[in-house]
């Protein structure tokens, strides 16, 4: 017992217990410490009333009561083959204050209970995690990650909001409970869906203790954060020094994701995750401050999607290869213990980075045969005319209209049509006014309006050639050939020039007259296609102003708001002058009546 004082305690706090003849709830002071839980009447642990013993049994949350909805139950009962926890009590019932006590409680126990079978990895460091999991095979990440990683590569890379679209609340939370019990589910024969999935992996980077990278650690990578925003080189250069820092367990957590998420972004025109879009989602759970106020996380979080996007677009220059991915060229199988767990492939990472030590000029210039996610990509038309990049170009991961959208072409060049160009400086800075954002989306207006206008011109003219040819043709069936009809190169969409073999003098009527029909019907083809990506546009403009109204709402919302705070800061003043001013005339009364005190005193003393 005396060793179990000395231990460190994992968990304290007030609850309330059933116990006593007639089941009354009483207020206790419970600490966690060791593999018991105490139990005492006063918080400075004067007085022990009891003790409960944690392995081999079980804790459960119970639904909340109909009656009472307010209270939050847990229950400590006997694990498998047993029929009471000990002599006095066949179970421990235990009411918390809320339902975050009671989880972070049920996490504290499980923890206990389970971490020597595995169990319990929800807010449990990752060093102890993976000295755990070393037992069983040369690990580099909780298996937790790789089964998650492996199902959401299997079924999931096409989805679009791929770890954007939050989870089934009760699927997360029973495959929580599943691993926290040290077993491994099969996701298969569950058949979870993916962003449940997804939200379980978000879940446990979450619920570590310390990030993945340390809070020691944190201001070091902020720095490097606002070095990329002056110089990518440098900045690239000093963030692959800071990765070698960090702990063995932590670098090779922040490999594994980083290198899936590049997987993932890489399917952006399916499942519209780019790599600005994953840093939003996944930079606050790699990195925190130790302080989470408000102010400091509106501070950093520009900074740290820069370097989260950062590390996902550059993971092959700062990562070097992780050889029990690569030493074997079949997929690693992961071994199914617990209940039902079946065998879960992890895909083995890309060979062929020939880096042993990263340096600054391999990291500022990049291999001919590695791809950044910054490249471009090209589109064709027949993408651009389904709108699939309709949303990435219009709103940012936050649900903002950027600072601006790149027309499809730039007037007077002439290349494909291509997504994907560098985003750090596209985002809406949340500190815009309104009467900027209202610009912007005015500009955006004028310039759709502008190439709707320019696209009825150029097919008007086209008709206009088309209507103008077909009268010359009949005119005289004995030309050498049919005229062309050039477009101009500078156009917003190039559009194939109708260029028609050289006409043999020998042909017929019939013969013209099939050229004739096939040049309209190209004509008839292309007219079509412009009307398509018209009402693309216009389509694209009844978002924008969508997204203008609610700007509109959200900003007279505010203005009321700071109305109402200024009338209640005057108030505010208005009391406090008037308290001072109160002050003031009681201050000068009471010396008056010190005064006149005085002098009755005196003229008492002289009649005496």
């Amino acid at each position: 017992m005396a060793d179990t004082y000395r231990q460190k305690v994992l968990h304290s706090g007030w609850l309330r217990k059933q116990g006593g003849v007639v089941k009354t709830w009483q207020r206790r002071w419970f600490v966690l410490r060791g593999d018991q839980l105490f139990y005492y009447t006063k918080e400075d642990e004067s007085k022990l009333q009891g003790t409960i013993f944690l392995p081999g049994n079980n804790v459960v949350e119970l639904p909340p009561c109909p009656d009472d909805p307010s209270r939050y139950l847990f229950e400590v009962v006997p694990g498998p083959g047993n029929q009471r926890i000990n002599a006095s009590h066949e179970t421990y019932l235990i009411q918390a204050a809320s339902q975050s006590e009671m989880e972070a409680w049920i996490r504290a126990i499980r923890r206990v209970i389970y971490a020597p079978y595995g169990g319990g990895i929800f807010g449990q460091s990752l060093e102890e995690t993976m000295r755990y999991e070393r037992r069983y095979g040369n690990r580099t990440v909780p298996v937790i990650i790789e089964q998650t990683a492996a199902y959401i590569r299997k079924h999931g890379m096409a989805q679009e909001g791929l770890f954007r679209l939050p989870g089934s609340l009760t699927v997360v939370k029973e495959l929580q409970d599943v691993y926290d019990r040290g077993e491994r589910p099969d996701f298969e024969e569950l058949q979870a869906d993916v962003d449940s999935v997804a939200s379980l992996l978000k879940l446990f980077l979450r619920e570590l203790p310390e990030p993945v990278v340390p809070f020691a650690q944190y201001e070091s990578f902020l720095q490097t954060a606002r070095l990329l925003k002056v110089s990518e080189a440098e900045g690239v250069s000093r963030l692959a020094q800071l990765l070698k820092q960090l702990p063995e367990d932590n670098f090779n957590l922040l490999r594994f994701l980083c290198r899936f998420l590049f997987e993932v972004q890489l399917q952006a025109q399916l499942n519209r995750m780019t790599a600005e879009n994953l840093a939003t989602v996944f930079g606050p759970n790699i990195a925190r401050p130790l302080s989470e106020s408000p102010l400091n996380i509106m501070e950093t979080t520009a900074l740290i999607q820069r370097l989260t996007r950062t590390l996902i677009a550059e993971q092959d220059a700062m990562f070097p290869p992780d050889p029990a991915l690569t030493e074997n060229s079949d997929l690693i199988e992961l071994d199914s213990q617990g209940s039902g767990g079946g065998t879960m492939a992890t895909p083995t990472w890309p060979t062929n980075y020939d880096m042993s030590d990263v340096d600054a000029s391999s990291r500022s210039e990049s291999p001919p045969h590695r791809k950044s996610v910054y490249d471009n990509v090209p589109v064709t038309d027949s993408e651009f005319d389904s709108g699939s990049e309709m949303n990435e170009g219009v709103t940012n991961s936050c649900g903002c209209i950027p600072k601006s959208i790149e027309s499809a072409r730039s007037n007077g060049s002439s290349g494909p049509l291509v997504i994907g160009s560098p985003v750090p400086d596209n985002g809406v800075n949340l500190t815009l006014s309104y009467t900027e954002l209202q610009n912007q989306v005015l500009a955006l207006k004028s310039e759709l309006s502008r190439q709707k206008s320019d696209y009825e011109s150029r097919m008007q003219k086209l008709e206009q050639r088309a209507d103008r040819q077909d009268r010359q043709e009949r005119q005289s069936i004995a030309r050498s050939s049919v005229h062309e009809l050039p477009v101009s190169s500078h156009d917003d969409f190039l559009v194939p020039t109708v260029v028609p073999a050289e006409v043999d003098m020998t042909l017929s009527y019939g013969d013209l007259q099939r050229q004739v029909k096939g040049l309209k019907s190209e004509l008839t083809f292309q007219k079509s296609q412009y009307e398509g990506r018209v009402q693309n546009l216009e389509q694209r403009n009844a978002m924008l102003e969508q997204q203008l109204q609610r700007l509109e709402h959200d900003m007279k919302r505010e203005r009321m708001l700071r109305q109402a705070a200024e009338i209640k800061l005057r108030n505010e003043e208005q009391a406090r002058l008037s308290a001072e001013e109160r002050n003031l005339q009681l201050q000068r009364e009471l010396d008056d009546f010190c005064v006149a005190f005085g002098d009755v005193q005196d003229n008492f003393g002289q009649e005496t």
